[in-house]
């Protein structure tokens, strides 16, 4: 018994260490609450410096590594063109740039949707009007602790008008921002449109954005940070240069007066007056106050965690299996002997009884003589200690003479004693008795 105990606490045991090593990754995320490892996010944290003059804003993201340190600049330019966001990495900073690439929020067009496909089409749809965004207030910058050592940067940029406002985060670690993760290597832009007056209650609202680049952009159906499990319902388009992407993704769902509804997206187009610029439009049902939250960053910058040597949790797979083949083999043996030596009584138990009611010699091999004879034997009662499991019953003579008063058949007869042979005496006697009771009160 004690040696089943102490496999199934083996068992037990490797199955807590094992679990155990493969949680020590995730184990470490209490620092805040973005459920992202401490040792990920320290591995990927970034210095950003934000410098602003005139209608330009300067962004300096610098991974705060010994080694390999790496070099994102943001750019965030007013002019009569729009809102401009441009990027540029290096993997060195000693080197030049390696990626380039930028996006223009240029106007809001009003639209009455012709075909109904939720999309803005100029040779198809009706314009109603449009709103140049190309009048800015002053650039508004803050910033705030995310931790001990880090900072969230915060940039508003709003239209004199101000109906289209964009808010600007940068994190020089993961954070959550408006109920979404931000990592070290991209900016969220949220877009609030408010208080836009339409002229038609049926219109919908189109947003032109101008995509420039050097190489080509491609629309991407599932983004990195789906992939990454960092977000969910997103799309985007992406454009790679010198074996490193750039991409600016969107939710597939604004809030529009405070209820989640979805938006449509068009195909990216050709500008017609420069074929190295894409554009498309980001379409809004009507509402008074429309927000909805773009990034733009770059793919695959992000340092996975050095994952522990593989021989450990072979050795600790190889000793659960171990133990868990121990614990079953000693299972089987341990039910196969009794299994074996259960069926073996069973067998001959059954044999005993039969050979018993044959012949209808039930007086004589009742016999207490004959039943003394078990126990009388040569070394007995040593005998009967080596034996896994015995049961004794002895039926007295008295119980016979009972027996004698009923009428019965001997096939009724045999049935009846087998019954009582599972019964103590003492059940054995107050049964007789009552059935005596009732016969003698029915043949009176």
């Amino acid at each position: 018994m004690k040696k089943k105990y102490f496999l199934i606490s083996l068992v037990l045991l490797g199955f807590l260490i094992f679990n155990g090593y493969f949680n020590i990754g995730i184990a470490s995320d209490e620092g805040d609450d973005d459920n992202i490892n401490d040792d990920f996010e320290e591995l990927n944290k970034r210095n950003i410096e934000i410098h602003t003059e005139g209608n330009e804003t300067l962004v300096e993201s610098v991974k705060r590594g010994d080694k390999n340190k790496d070099e994102i600049i943001f750019i965030i330019d007013l002019n009569e063109d729009g809102l401009n966001i441009h990027l540029s990495y290096r993997s060195d900073l000693e080197s030049e740039g390696e990626l380039e690439f930028g996006i223009s929020f240029r106007e809001l067009i009003e639209f009455v949707d012709i075909n109904e496909d939720g999309i803005y089409e100029p040779e198809i749809d009706q314009k109603i009007q449009n709103i140049s965004l190309n009048e800015f207030n002053p650039v508004v910058y803050e910033n705030m602790n995310i931790s001990g050592d880090t900072k969230l940067h915060y940039i508003k940029v709003q239209t004199e008008n101000e109906i289209f406002t964009a808010h600007i985060y940068f994190v020089e670690e993961f954070a959550i921002v408006e109920q979404s993760l931000i990592t070290p290597t991209q900016a969220k832009i949220d877009i609030e449109i408010s208080h836009f007056t339409f002229l038609n209650e049926s219109s919908k609202l189109a947003l032109d954005l101008q995509l420039e680049y050097e190489g080509h952009y491609e629309q991407e159906k599932e983004t990195e940070d789906e992939k990454e499990g960092y977000a969910e319902n997103e799309e985007g388009v992406i454009t790679t240069i010198n074996d490193f992407t750039g991409f600016f993704t969107w939710k597939n769902n604004a809030r529009i007066d405070g209820i989640s509804k979805p938006i449509q997206v068009s195909e990216l187009m050709i500008d017609k007056h420069n074929e190295f610029e894409q554009f498309l439009y980001i379409n809004y049902p009507l509402g008074e106050v429309i927000y909805h939250d773009p990034k733009i960053g770059i793919e695959d910058l992000l340092i996975p965690l050095k994952g522990p040597s593989p021989l450990i949790p072979i050795i600790i797979l190889v000793s659960v299996i171990g133990a868990v083949s121990i614990s079953a083999a000693y299972a089987v043996n341990y039910y196969g002997k009794h299994k074996v030596t259960d069926v073996k009584l069973e067998r001959d138990r059954e044999e005993y009884f039969n050979n018993i009611f044959d012949n209808d010699k039930d007086e004589e091999l009742y016999d207490g003589k004959l039943a003394l004879q078990i126990l009388t034997g040569e070394n007995a009662l040593e005998k009967l200690s080596q034996v896994n499991d015995i049961n004794i019953t002895a039926l007295s003579e008295n119980f016979f003479e009972k027996i004698n008063n009923f009428q019965w058949e001997s096939q009724e007869r045999s049935e009846f004693i087998l019954e009582m042979l599972a019964l103590a005496p003492l059940e054995r006697d107050l049964i007789l008795n009552e059935m005596l009771k009732k016969s003698y009160h029915i043949r009176r």
